[in-house]
């Protein structure tokens, strides 16, 4: 049982578990803030001005002579000339339609680049594209493959669009703007809310350019108003990152010392799970470890390298308060129902996914003191659902508090989070979880799986006698507890009994039996059969 009375894989109705001792106080503190300094050191998008680049000594196949930069009137008309419409992908369809893309295009196997210091001033670029997209720590392993020579004309644009990956491994589009004199094109590029405009045009009368951005960027092509823009396209490839892997920073070891500290003490007096909420909001359809986004993407990724070395499971799931009470009939300040009494108070993680990303079952009741962030789920509700009045009740309103958050549970207490989602009404999702465990108990050496399945029956057993208990003693207008609304059934108090026969549990055994009700499986009856040799049990005699 827990602390405060409750099953220990069971939460109550209301948040009472009290203030936390100053040791659980630290340890949420120093997690808080060894995530917290783990952030991106870049952005989605980045830009600059370059000065002492050489020619890149263009070499056009069709042309017969080298294209000297700035480009000169002729040399324009004749690179167009031999250039073709610049398609674009449309599901998976390629399209050519100058109502949405206007430009022309050489593919890498149309034009050569004849200087010979060209690769080292594109490494140099690379190295501080990686700094301007917070990989800089990668830039051994990005590789700048050409893509396109790019000409625009007056009037050339691009509507928003995102990037399609051109092969494996790429996270980002490279576009080198060379010399050549024109009015117009702007980048706009919008992620997440957030906007930038890169302008190639103030330095494109002798100076070259860059800018770069992450693939799943929407960004768009302002059009030319005068003159020619001539860039250079590369797909940036991410390769072999996980082949060589980087001293632990200050950060991680902080982290890892933590999480080390909290281990032996969450068995003891806890917390045996915490909850870390993320610094973005993601959908269901969305919500997976390798769709982080900002800088949830290095906290998760140093979170879960650490867990792994220590013993840790993590999950993600989208949380939901839900509050409901009276109000009244005008809206406060802030735009919404202020609730004077409150009538229902319940949290729960829903669409929750382990680290493979498969879903766990049910939806899961959380605690608001679970989370490592103080005063989370509080505050301006997310959304609020106002009902206005009733017959002869007054009006109230439901106010509904959300976020993202990912559990930290050591392995060892995982199976009390996943227990947290059985309920009265999916105990199928039991009776399944428990006949996984019985071929594997059978093996004496599988000391995990026989750990696994002896705290589960630890934990229907004390809920079905917590139950019992309970009901004994209530009365008639009494608040039933969600907890002590259901007692799991003989189902899996049977398939209990086989597992507890399996590993020698005679104990146990008689009272799994005892706590069946009318129904007792006809599995369980060489069970029965086998423990009569040599003793004689209490339930029997009775019978």
């Amino acid at each position: 049982m827990s602390d405060d009375g409750w099953p220990r894989g069971q939460d109550g109705d209301d948040d009472s578990s009290g203030e936390d001792t100053p040791e659980i106080t630290n340890i949420k503190r120093r997690i808080h803030q060894a995530l917290r300094s783990i952030d991106s050191k870049g952005d989605f998008a980045c830009f600059r001005s370059l000065n002492g680049i050489l020619d890149p000594n263009l070499h056009i196949h069709g042309l017969d002579r080298v294209v000297k930069l700035p480009l000169c009137p002729d040399d324009t008309n004749a690179i167009i000339d031999v250039c073709h419409r610049s398609p674009f992908g449309k599901g998976e369809e390629t399209l050519v339609d100058t109502s949405v893309r206007k430009c022309w295009e050489l593919n890498t196997t149309e034009f050569d680049i004849k200087a010979p210091g060209w690769a080292n001033y594109m490494k140099k670029i690379v190295a501080d594209v990686g700094k301007g997209l917070g990989v800089a720590d990668k830039v051994s392993s990005i590789r700048a493959d050409p893509y396109k020579l790019l000409i625009y004309e007056k009037d050339a644009f691009f509507l928003s669009h995102q990037d399609s990956p051109k092969a494996d491994g790429m996270f980002a589009t490279l576009v080198v703007c060379l010399p050549t004199k024109h009015e117009g094109g702007e980048i706009f590029l919008n992620h997440q809310g957030k906007s930038m405009q890169f302008k190639t045009s103030t330095t494109s009368i002798a100076g070259f350019s860059y800018a770069a951005w992450y693939s799943d960027v929407f960004h768009e092509i302002k059009p030319i108003t005068t003159g020619h823009r001539l860039v250079l396209t590369y797909n940036l490839i991410l390769e072999g990152t996980d082949n060589v892997p980087s001293a632990p920073s200050s950060e991680s070891k902080a982290l890892r010392n933590v999480l080390k500290f909290w281990k032996p003490r969450a068995e003891d007096d806890g917390p045996y799970l915490l909850l870390y909420k993320l610094s973005h909001m993601y959908t269901n359809s969305s919500l997976s470890f390798q769709s982080m986004k900002g800088s949830d993407r290095p906290r998760m990724a140093e979170l879960q390298a650490a867990c792994e070395e220590l013993g840790f499971n993590l999950y993600l799931g989208n949380v939901e308060r839900e509050v409901t009470g009276s109000c009244d009939d005008y809206t406060n300040s802030q735009g919404y129902y202020e609730i004077q009494d409150t009538i229902d108070d319940s949290t729960m993680m829903k669409q929750v996914i382990d680290s493979q990303g498969n879903p766990v079952c049910g939806q899961i009741p959380v605690r608001n003191s679970e989370y490592i962030q103080m005063n989370v789920l509080r505050g301006i509700p997310t959304d609020e659902d106002f009902s206005g009045y009733t017959g002869n009740e007054g009006t109230s309103v439901c106010h509904f508090y959300r976020n993202t958050a990912v559990v930290i549970v050591p392995k060892r207490l995982d199976v009390y989070f996943r227990f947290r989602g059985i309920n009265g009404s999916n105990q199928e999702e039991l009776a399944a979880w428990l006949n996984r465990l019985l071929p594997l108990i059978r093996d004496s050496e599988d000391t995990e799986s026989r750990e696994e399945f002896n705290r589960l029956v630890e934990l229907v057993l004390e809920h079905n006698e917590a139950y019992e208990k309970y009901h004994a003693i209530s009365r008639p207008g009494w608040r039933v507890s969600s907890t002590f609304r259901y007692k799991f059934c003989d189902t899996v108090l049977s398939i209990i009994a086989q597992g507890l026969h399996t590993i020698g549990n005679n104990e146990l055994f008689e009272k799994t039996i005892k706590l069946h009700g009318a129904f007792v499986s006809p599995e369980v009856y060489p069970c029965i059969a086998e423990n009569l040799v040599g003793q004689e049990y209490a339930i029997v005699k009775k019978a």
